[in-house]
């Protein structure tokens, strides 16, 4: 990441120093087996995005940290990190584990449904927000616990959270062929949708459903052609709106910290604000389109670039006049240079400066 290499530039250990101090007041505050220090951060990002208000459309995602070690933090499926972010890949964040969820495990909605309440916790109600998520974190009593709040709900659902749901198999639907569906509806009219196209997908809903139902390109390999299948308007909105997802995945992805460290914490730290920067450079884009459509866009490693820069100048104030008289600020001697005896017109001549030999 280019903000590491700008990092690097500061004074000799400072970067190591800072680090060491956070290591030491975790240890000292005995917070290394709670998510109190890490949650800091997060309430502080998260304060920052607010600001900014929500999208219409929310949707909430998994992200996978490097190398995450096993703690006591990150709790279940890999030590997975919980994020949210909205269609413009403005991101609010929340780890789960910890002393905190410790109560909520017998929850309604289950410790991954109460991630995505918390995420949602600051979307004011009656506004038809819409969020999407995928199966880990879906269960029907969320969608109806959002749908009270007046927030739609849309995301894939596992099997076995589709309590006294009975839908055509995977086998079945492959019989009718690539495109086919079925469809389930309960009595606070949230619907669940199984389509098949190379394998069968499950999606819950609380606000729309297979209507209309339109038409996706598929490349058929035994033909070597390609086909139109229908799809539903409830695939068609999931596949939109996480699409989002997939981008912030790809630019965080591009230019990773190169650093390592034994401790995991520093992993979300470091994810957090690559992340942070992104979301600065999506508002970056937006803002610009808005006032001028027609200029170029700042790529994202130069706007990086530019943040770390910003960042290690912030705080050092531009000396004016005449440099000081101590040592520090004394202006380097100037460069000795070394003349040449050969003159100008003989060194160029190539011939001159060489010897004659006569016989």
């Amino acid at each position: 990441m280019v903000m590491v290499d700008i990092l690097r530039k500061m004074k000799q250990n400072d970067l190591a120093e800072q680090l060491e101090n956070k290591h030491k007041q975790a240890q000292t505050e005995g917070n290394m087996k709670t998510s109190a220090p890490v949650g800091d951060m997060f309430d502080t990002v998260d304060k920052m995005v607010v600001c900014f208000g929500p999208e219409e459309a929310v949707v909430v995602m998994v992200d996978i940290l490097r190398k995450m070690k096993q703690n006591d933090l990150a709790e279940q499926l890999e030590n997975k990190h919980k994020q949210a972010q909205t269609e413009g890949n403005m991101k609010t964040s929340a780890p789960v584990g910890g002393a905190e969820h410790q109560d909520r495990e017998k929850s309604e909605v289950g410790v991954t449904g109460e991630v995505v309440l918390k995420m949602t916790s600051t979307l004011p109600a009656g506004k038809i927000h819409k969020v999407f998520a995928d199966n880990y974190f879906t269960s029907v009593p969320l969608v109806q616990h959002l749908k009270e709040r007046e927030i739609h709900y849309i995301g894939t659902i596992r099997m076995n959270r589709m309590p006294n749901c009975t839908m055509m198999d995977e086998r079945e639907l492959k019989k009718h062929g690539r495109g086919s569906m079925d469809f389930r509806v309960n009595q606070d009219n949230n619907i669940i949708v199984r389509w098949f196209d190379n394998k069968a997908v499950n999606l819950i809903s609380s606000f729309v459903g297979i209507e209309p139902v339109g038409n996706v390109k598929r490349w058929v390999f035994k033909y070597k052609t390609h086909i139109m299948l229908p799809r539903p308007a409830i695939v068609e909105a999931y596949n939109k709106f996480m699409g989002g997802v997939d981008l912030l995945d790809m630019l965080s992805a591009l230019y990773k910290f190169s650093f390592r460290s034994r401790r995991w914490y520093m992993y979300i730290w470091w994810h957090t604000v690559t992340v942070a920067v992104i979301n600065a450079w999506n508002l970056y884009r937006r803002d610009q389109k808005m006032l001028d459509p027609k200029m170029k866009t700042m790529a994202l490693r130069r706007f990086q670039a530019l943040v770390g820069i910003s960042l290690t100048s912030a705080g050092k104030a531009k000396k004016f006049g005449r440099p000081l008289s101590c040592p520090e600020a004394a202006p380097s001697p100037p460069r000795k240079r070394s003349s040449c005896s050969v003159p100008l017109d003989v060194r160029r001549d190539a011939m001159d400066h060489f010897p004659t030999w006569e016989t």
